[in-house]
């Protein structure tokens, strides 16, 4: 276990922007926390972002892979800091907070003009899924011989079809499922279902 002295942590060291947050998670494979309390996570979150309120994260550490890096977003830097303090002085070295935290990202996402919703531009939504479906989904699926049919776009609900590998592959219920349901949700920062028929 490691032990951070209080007067000489630098919390700057594991502080990224929104901006760069939002980059990141884009490019490579980052656990993204939620610190805040249950209700405020329910009411609005980041999508994909796992909910850990602060209160219980120590009794709650075992859940969290410790290779992964990670980034905690809460109400305020305070309470990210204090996360990281957790995480460090229990062996984590991979982690980081998004300063600003919630109203910090979501001011950058209105900024940046990513956030598209479902119910605003129906046809811009499905074409943005399809983008995201034919550079990130569909390859990894045909590394292993598989590959998806989009059946239907509802909003939220993605319907697709399995094909080659992937149609009756114990796994693809599962893991394929998972994987492709988080890339959708990472890239739109949206909440998406993904239906197999």
């Amino acid at each position: 276990m490691k032990f951070v002295n209080l007067n000489e942590f630098d919390a700057t060291k594991y502080e990224i922007t929104a901006e760069e947050f939002l980059t990141k998670r884009k490019e490579s494979n980052v656990m993204v926390i939620d610190i805040r309390i249950v209700e405020a996570y329910e009411a609005n979150h980041l999508a994909g972002a796992y909910s850990l309120p602060l209160l219980f994260l120590e009794e709650h550490l075992m859940q969290i892979p410790p290779f992964a890096d990670i980034i905690f977003y809460g109400d305020s830097d305070e309470e990210s800091i204090q996360a990281i303090l957790l995480l460090i002085e229990n062996g984590f070295d991979t982690v980081s907070f998004v300063s600003g935290g919630y109203s910090g990202i979501q001011e950058e996402l209105l900024k940046s003009g990513e956030v598209v919703l479902s119910n605003e531009d129906p046809a811009k939504w499905e074409a943005m899924i399809e983008e995201i479906l034919d550079s990130k989904v569909r390859p990894a699926l045909a590394s292993d011989g598989g590959g998806m049919e989009v059946l239907k776009i509802q909003g939220d609900k993605l319907y697709v079809s399995y094909q080659g590998a992937c149609n009756g592959c114990p796994s693809a219920s599962a893991g394929t499922l998972r994987f492709i349901e988080n890339t959708l949700r990472t890239s739109l920062n949206h909440d998406i279902e993904v239906i197999v028929s």
